[in-house]
């Protein structure tokens, strides 16, 4: 009976913590907030969250302290919390920074748990992209205080996490497949086991077919606001022509649009200055999860659950935006489908995901089938609960983010005065005459009554 108790106990532990499902509980609240325009009430949830878990006093993050400093950042920002924005992503930066180039991310303690519960279990380190999102949104936020230095250091950062993802990335889901690979025949799981599992979850992630990532997982927004830099706050510094290039390679939608930043190189601003228009539209990518049976046997274990985070899309978004001013009129054109990003780092991970499942489940069916040796039925029931509670998708992710991010630029306007809409009039805002500057407007879905507007001041600096 000691296998039963064992595992009853496992069960009412997680059944307990709730972690999962306070986390569920928590974005569907920040999301709620930010489709009605709630920018306030969001950030506040949110910096509630995160400095309950005293995300900003850790040295080393707990399982979602990173999550919840960059939705705290994001939420910030967007209510245009400037210092608190800068507080949150600095230190979501500073936790997720020695996974650069000097620490394992997968940790053997984190293995050994995530198999044996759930990979929900396991530390949010943030994705690639959540990385390359955070140093650039940081470097914008440090920017748009005067902090030029800073910004510049930031973004330097966000192209080293690029460069980064460039090199390693696939190299190191190739040993994580060759690893899982080495413990699933440890563990009796068949290649043809693997083969019938993954035919038959297939069609579960066949959505993500029509997402086609950027190459080396390229992120041009980066590129693009690196660009802006060195041509404005950062002249002199570097040559802004390999980013503008990048930028335009990377999204030809914006070839056009960027091949009049190209001219600016050499010849400057005009004089009347240039605003830059980012419109960050949607929310990003989330998941769901799959709760599934797996064809895989296990002893007479009638039982083996799995559970899978499906990845969804939003709808509910304006892609393009107008941006007038001075008598001109711009559409926006697209510059970053995070979509697609999201979409293609989850689609490298994706045999991971499925074979740790898969090690979980058969590790749990072994654990009933011993419970049900030992304790006849009222084993196996025990056996039952153990799978049911343990069993859960990771849905984690950073949820405040744009699903789109587009591009506009337009002669800042000779009275400041800049006017934004889609099919209606989404927001205002004022510029400084004669000024560089780049505006970010957010708009989280078509129903959202008013943008979220955040004004970068891109004064030059000597540096």
């Amino acid at each position: 009976m000691k296998t039963t108790h064992g595992l009853l106990l496992a069960a009412l532990l997680v059944l307990s913590t709730g972690c999962q499902s306070q986390y569920r509980s928590f974005n569907a609240a920040m999301v709620s907030d930010l489709e009605a325009g709630r920018y306030a009430e969001a950030a506040e949830r949110a910096s509630e969250k995160a400095s309950s878990k005293d995300a900003l006093a850790a040295s080393s993050p707990g399982e979602e302290d990173v999550l919840y400093l960059l939705e705290a950042g994001r939420t910030n920002q967007l209510a245009d919390a400037a210092s608190s924005t800068i507080d949150y992503l600095g230190h979501a930066q500073t936790l997720m920074r020695p996974y650069l180039d000097t620490e394992a991310e997968a940790r053997v303690t984190e293995a050994i748990v995530t198999t044996a519960i759930n990979q929900a279990m396991s530390d949010y380190l943030g994705t690639p992209s959540d990385r390359i999102m955070c140093s650039t949104l940081y470097g914008l936020e440090l920017m748009g205080i005067g902090r030029f230095d800073d910004g510049r250091v930031a973004l330097n950062l966000a192209a080293d996490w690029q460069q980064d993802l460039k090199t390693r990335y696939e190299k190191e889901i190739a040993n994580a497949d060759e690893k899982l690979a080495k413990a699933s025949s440890d563990k009796g799981i068949s290649a043809e086991s693997q083969s019938t599992a993954n035919a038959y979850l297939e069609k579960y992630f066949s959505n993500l077919d029509a997402y086609e990532g950027y190459a080396n997982f390229a992120n041009p927004f980066l590129a693009h606001v690196q660009g802006v830099y060195y041509l404005t706050a950062g002249r002199g510094i570097r040559n802004p022509n390999q980013t503008f290039r990048t930028a335009a390679a990377l999204s030809p939608d914006a070839a056009a649009m960027i091949a009049g930043d190209l001219e600016m190189i050499g010849a400057g601003t005009p004089a009347g200055g240039a605003t830059w228009v980012y419109f960050m539209t949607g929310l990003a990518p989330w998941f769901k999860e799959l709760r599934l049976d797996i064809p895989i046997p296990w002893g007479d274990v009638n039982y083996v659950s799995g559970a899978f985070p499906i990845m969804q899309f939003p709808e509910n978004f304006d892609r393009n935006m107008w941006v007038e001013g001075g008598g001109r009129r711009v559409e926006t054109v697209a510059l970053a489908d995070l979509a697609r990003i999201r979409a293609s780092e989850f689609k490298a991970k994706l045999p991971q995901v499925i074979l740790q499942e898969l090690l979980s489940s058969t590790a749990k069916a072994a654990a009933t089938y011993g419970a049900k040796e030992a304790g006849g039925s009222w084993g196996q029931i025990a056996g039952i609960i153990y799978q049911a509670a343990t069993t859960s998708a990771d849905t984690r992710c950073w949820r405040s983010l744009p699903n789109l991010i587009a591009l506009a630029r337009i002669p800042t306007p000779p009275d400041g005065r800049l006017r934004f809409s889609t099919d209606r009039e989404i927001g205002t805002v004022d510029v400084s005459p004669g000024s560089d500057t780049i505006v970010m407007v957010t708009l989280p879905s078509r129903s959202t009554p008013k943008a979220s507007i955040q004004v970068i001041p891109l004064s030059p600096t000597s540096n």
